[in-house]
């Protein structure tokens, strides 16, 4: 008997590569597009469609939280990974901030500058004046997950964190409601009552 994988890696590389895409999306079809016309193509808009491989890595991201329930259906699973998911979130949008408020006070945000270069002057944030106090640093890094784009004037490209944060909630509620319906259904027997209809 063949024994399943504790975790399917092929999920990580294809969000690996989903990501991958999204950051090349961004580098030559949307900032430098706007610039060197010939990048922005029907070529590179179909095999790096930045909004496509977002939704792809969303879509495998719920495939991948569910799938260690789904192998072996226990409640402890979920609530672990709540917490997992939130640490695992916040570190990265912890450490986002204070590498931009390290890069600001030394000086060394040209954002107004890439406006002029890239052409990209309604891209948000690139315009936005810089040295914010550290207060607000601090109110992004912790309130971003529940206040999405009313937190994220600091950093914008950071919008898919509430979405992460909320649809992983969503899936463990999802899978949440599969653990008690599985367990009253074997526990009472309530699967006979539906043999009339079948």
């Amino acid at each position: 008997m063949v024994v399943p994988p504790e975790r399917i890696y092929q999920f990580d590389g294809l969000r690996g590569w989903a990501a991958l895409c999204v950051i090349l999306f961004h580098f030559i079809y949307e900032t430098f597009g706007a610039r060197f016309a010939a990048l922005k193509n029907p070529f590179f808009g179909a095999v790096i469609n930045g909004q496509m491989d977002v939704d792809i890595f969303f879509v495998i991201s719920g495939a991948a939280l569910s799938y260690p329930y789904l192998l072996k259906k226990e409640i402890d699973y979920i609530a672990k990974a709540c917490v997992r998911r939130y640490f695992r979130l916040m570190i990265p949008i912890m450490c986002a901030a204070l590498l931009l408020l390290i890069i600001d006070r030394l000086g060394l945000c040209f954002n107004q500058i890439a406006v002029i270069i890239v052409h990209k002057s309604q891209w948000p944030g690139l315009s936005r004046s810089t040295h914010f106090p550290i207060i607000d640093y601090v109110n992004f890094a912790l309130n971003i997950l529940f206040q999405g784009n009313r937190a994220a004037s600091l950093m914008p490209f950071l919008w898919t964190m509430p979405i992460e944060f909320i649809g992983s909630m969503i899936v463990f509620c999802l899978l949440s409601v599969d653990y008690l319906v599985r367990k009253s259904v074997f526990k009472h027997n309530i699967w006979i009552s539906f043999l009339p209809v079948l």
